[in-house]
């Protein structure tokens, strides 16, 4: 890594799966997702301009059993989703669907942020919204994807509506949500 100008590093298999999650119990990955060990590489190569995005679906998904307090097989009917790469396998199980959950977003992005260090960029990225019409659909309505980066206090928004890199938008998120930290 120290040879490289950019490296890009990827959290494990969702903030929800931490093997710390008691509250997910026993369906969990035995890892630390999200950004606990990137520290760590991080803190010992003194690294320091970063930039940290957390990625979301425009809805939620699971795999498998365990827990999933928003899943609804009717939405995956009403905006037809689909993924072509999580097929039901014996390891994993089904690929399940559910609505967007915002305090259990907002909750996960908290206890993963104690990992940031001072003075890092964060950054949302919202995929999958051509799916949903662009919106982010939650059990009591829809947000727009600027809400979540904006309750975040994120300095950056990512909306990625398609499969290459002309589908990504990228914007600044307000100064007014910036003024906040």
């Amino acid at each position: 890594m120290e040879q490289y100008d950019t490296a890009v590093f990827e959290g494990a298999q969702g903030l929800m799966l931490d093997q710390y999650r008691e509250d997910y119990f026993p369906h969990l990955t035995p890892s630390s997702t999200g950004m606990k060990n990137i520290r760590a590489m991080l803190d010992r190569l003194e690294k320091r301009d970063t930039e940290v995005c957390y990625v979301t679906r425009s809805f939620f998904t699971r795999h498998g059993a365990g827990r999933f307090d928003t899943e609804s097989k009717e939405i995956a009917k009403h905006f037809e989703l689909y993924d072509n790469t999580n097929a039901p396998n014996e390891f994993q199980g089904n690929f399940r669907y559910g609505w967007f959950d915002l305090p259990e977003f907002m909750a996960s992005l908290a206890l993963d942020r104690k990992h940031m260090a001072e003075g890092e960029k964060l950054s949302i990225a919202v995929t999958h919204l051509d799916m949903t019409e662009g919106m982010i659909i939650c059990p009591t309505g829809r947000l727009m994807p600027e809400d979540i980066a904006y309750m975040a206090i994120a300095d950056k928004l990512y909306k990625v509506s398609g499969e290459t890199a002309d589908d990504v938008v990228c914007q600044e998120v307000m100064e007014k949500a910036l003024s906040r930290r």
